[in-house]
């Protein structure tokens, strides 16, 4: 069954792993339908992402987007059964600033270019490829100058300048699915950066796509041994901190499959 589920690396996984090895070890062994209040976030504030077109052709944006940001929270938490307080707190305390990064984001560009940035020619889908052994979804694709180009949406605060490391190898993952799926060069994208609006352009390097092939392949060969983790600001607040502190060849038996012989008695899984 592990097998199966773990068919393809995941882009979060890929993302998750240039954050720290560790959350990826954790990241695969989670149970995908167990909600988290992580889960919540990111799609409370993806949802607020796809409102924002629609939200500057009213004549009151910030009250749009606050408007918005209830219904996001409201539905997440028909979704995944999780009270949305929190996350309604931090999302209406970022509404303003979504609306003056937008401003100045329409100065730089252009109002008609942000538009375009925007408004997606295809909404999120999953893409699945058996030749790169890479699957996700692609939050946003838009055409600009006729050419398809990622979107990858963050609810987080922009970095000074540029994107994140985790991100770029992010929107790597998303082109190469984009090129296979769409028989296509896809040589650019974006990084949103909900928190504190800002939209990044990025190139899509040849040494973004190996490190994302280098980060499957190490994913792919964790097996069940915990790998060294990555300590930083990240690990505040970590839902995996619990885990994370013990041991590692006991925090990896706590992700081991059970197993039933045939008159139904538990037995231990053995390493082959």
């Amino acid at each position: 069954m592990q097998s199966c589920v773990n068919k393809y690396v995941r882009i979060s996984d890929i993302s998750a792993y240039m954050l720290c090895p560790r959350l990826a070890f954790f990241r695969r062994r989670q149970n995908r339908h167990v909600a988290s209040m992580d889960i919540v976030r990111a799609a409370v504030f993806k949802e607020i992402s796809r409102s924002l077109a629609g939200a500057l052709a009213t004549d009151d944006p910030e009250a749009a987007v606050r408007t918005q940001i209830e219904v996001a929270c409201g539905d997440a938490e028909i979704v995944y059964g999780l009270p949305a307080g929190p996350v309604l707190e931090e999302a209406i305390g970022t509404a303003r600033d979504i609306i003056t990064g937008l401003d100045v984001e329409s100065k730089r560009l252009g109002r008609d270019v942000l538009r375009a940035m925007l408004s997606p020619c295809e909404r999120s889908q999953a893409i699945y490829s058996d030749r790169l052994r890479i699957s996700g979804f692609v939050d946003r694709i838009v055409s600009l100058d006729g050419v398809r180009c990622p979107v990858v949406v963050c609810a987080s605060k922009p970095p000074e300048a540029g994107i994140f490391a985790a991100d770029r190898l992010k929107l790597a993952a998303a082109a190469m699915l984009m090129e296979e799926k769409f028989e296509t060069t896809v040589g650019r994208g974006m990084v949103e950066y909900v928190c504190g609006w800002r939209i990044r352009e990025a190139d899509v390097r040849r040494y973004d796509r190996m490190a994302v092939l280098s980060a499957r392949n190490r994913i792919t060969q964790m097996g069940s041994a915990m790998p060294d983790a990555r300590r930083g600001p990240w690990c505040t607040g970590c839902q995996y901190a619990g885990a994370c502190d013990v041991r590692p060849f006991l925090a990896s038996s706590l992700f081991r499959p059970v197993i039933f012989d045939s008159s139904g008695q538990r037995r231990q899984e053995t390493n082959k």
